[in-house]
C-alpha cells in the first residue's frame, strides 16, 4: 500500500508446473500453454478443481518430442481453479491466464 493506493497487477499471468499439483485456486481464464516433453509419448491431463478429484477436462498426448505452444480462442475457463492431475514424459508446462 502506497498513499492508499493499491497497485493490482494487469494483463496475464505465466506460470511454469513442473509436477502434479495445483496451478491456480480460483476461477480464471487459460490463453495458451507450452509444453515441453521429456521423451515421447507425453501426456497430461487437466482438472477444474483444487485436488484432482473430478474429471478430466482437457488432456493432451504427444507421440514425438517437439516442444508445443496449444492457443485457447476463446481461452479455455476454468470455474473452480486448474490442477494438472497427470504428467508423463513433460519435463514442464506453461501456462498464461487471467
Amino acid at each position: 500500500m502506497n498513499g492508499g493506493v493499491f497497485k493490482a497487477a494487469i494483463g496475464p499471468t505465466q506460470i511454469r508446473v513442473v509436477a502434479i499439483g495445483s496451478v491456480f485456486l480460483v476461477p480464471k481464464r487459460v490463453h495458451w500453454i507450452a509444453c515441453n516433453p521429456s521423451a515421447p509419448n507425453a501426456h497430461w491431463e487437466l482438472a477444474d478443481d483444487l485436488d484432482g478429484l473430478s474429471a478430466v477436462v482437457y488432456e493432451h498426448f504427444d507421440t514425438d518430442k517437439h516442444s508445443e505452444h496449444i492457443d485457447f480462442f476463446p481461452p479455455f475457463e476454468f470455474k473452480v481453479g486448474c490442477y494438472v492431475k497427470t504428467l508423463t514424459n513433460t519435463t514442464s508446462l506453461v501456462f498464461c491466464y487471467e
